[in-house]
């Protein structure tokens, strides 16, 4: 879909062309590829995801990384290789009038299931036994993920189990890394601007990384467009200005939902839903009901004033009510360590 949209625009683009290294200039910015050719233009947007490392890409501080210990075991498969009358098609029996989203959860793991008419998928949360690495060709077999689920809980369905022995061979085992939330974006001129994975790297339990990789590039959009070409470099910092401390929130859900799945009472969730507090599910109307384009064109000229001026600006695309708080993944950590119960969603309103 976004490939057709890009055609429909005239955007070319060019495959096998690696970066290898970028220029900011005054006024554009040119970037080297491996094969020779050279690109300039007015701004170079980074969308590179956590791992890449170009010379010259100088937009904001490289994130703080610390191993977290866990790695998410992920694969997507057609529906129809799971056969018939099979243990695993009882999972399946409402898929076709409503896809599901199943979350199970054992000692230190969480597994989601994704079902739908078509595909079926799941992910799985595990502690690391340093053998994941952060690519998407470390793989391990089913039988290597059934033995975690059941060293974690002895009570398993037999469908959830069989599920995950459907899966195909190779599935892939990422290490996850907490990862910092610089609060700059751009360079110091502005030519230069990340968006997504490259800016805010998110942890899986955060559920939003996508999502928020996808707003970054409307916001972006329209502060180009109301900006236009000779306040480009203003408009990637009202951008940066406008979305971090929403973005950063949302990174902070990563770790304190993968607390809350990790350390669920099981006893507790037996009795029902409603016996738990598992804030994984709480995702708020602030969330979901945001419109990135219209946030950033209605905001746009009070952030330019705030940022050129210092005139008071206050971002309102946070929950309602809440008092933004820097952390850091050091300070996240020690929390976890000392067993202190984060009251993140405590502060606003987070409700759906």
């Amino acid at each position: 879909m976004q490939l057709e949209q890009v055609n429909r625009l005239g955007i070319p683009i060019h495959w096998n062309e690696a970066a290898k290294s970028v220029y900011e200039y005054e006024k554009t910015v040119t970037v080297f590829t491996t094969s020779g050719r050279e690109f300039t233009g007015d701004l170079c947007i980074g969308a590179n995801g956590v791992a890449s490392k170009i010379p010259g890409f100088d937009a904001g501080p490289d994130a703080a990384v610390q191993d977290s210990g866990y790695a998410i075991a992920r694969v997507a498969f057609p529906r129809s290789s799971i056969k018939k009358g099979s243990v695993t098609s009882t999972l399946l029996k409402n898929v076709d009038s409503q896809p599901e989203f199943r979350v199970y959860v054992g000692k230190d793991i969480h597994l989601i299931l994704f079902l739908t008419p078509d595909w079926v998928a799941f992910a799985l949360t595990h502690p690391d036994l340093h053998e994941a690495k952060e690519t998407w060709s470390n793989f391990k077999d089913s039988s290597e993920l059934v033995a975690y689920l059941e060293k974690a809980a002895d009570d398993w369905d037999p469908a959830v189990l069989d599920f995950v022995r459907s899966a195909p061979p190779e599935i892939v085992d990422w290490k996850l890394k907490w990862r910092d939330s610089p609060e700059q974006w751009t360079s110091d001129r502005g030519r230069l601007v990340r968006i997504g994975d490259s800016a805010h790297a998110f942890f899986p339990t955060a559920g939003n990384g996508a999502v928020q990789g996808i707003e970054d590039a409307v916001s972006l959009a329209e502060c180009i467009r109301i900006a236009g070409r000779d306040c480009l470099t203003k408009a990637t910092k009202v951008h940066n200005k406008l979305r971090f401390q929403r973005v950063s929130i949302l990174q902070q859900t990563g770790f304190v939902n993968r607390e809350e799945l990790h350390t669920t009472n099981i006893a507790a969730t037996a009795q029902g839903y409603e016996s738990t507090n598992i804030g994984f599910f709480k995702i708020g109307r602030w969330v979901w009901n945001h419109n990135p384009e219209h946030y950033a064109r209605d905001n746009y000229m009070a952030c330019l004033a705030h940022i050129e001026s210092g005139v008071p600006f206050l971002n309102t695309n946070l929950p309602p009510g809440h008092t933004y708080r820097p952390w850091s993944m050091e300070s996240e950590t020690k929390r976890m360590q000392a067993g202190i119960r984060s009251d993140l969603k405590e502060n606003g309103d987070w409700s759906a």
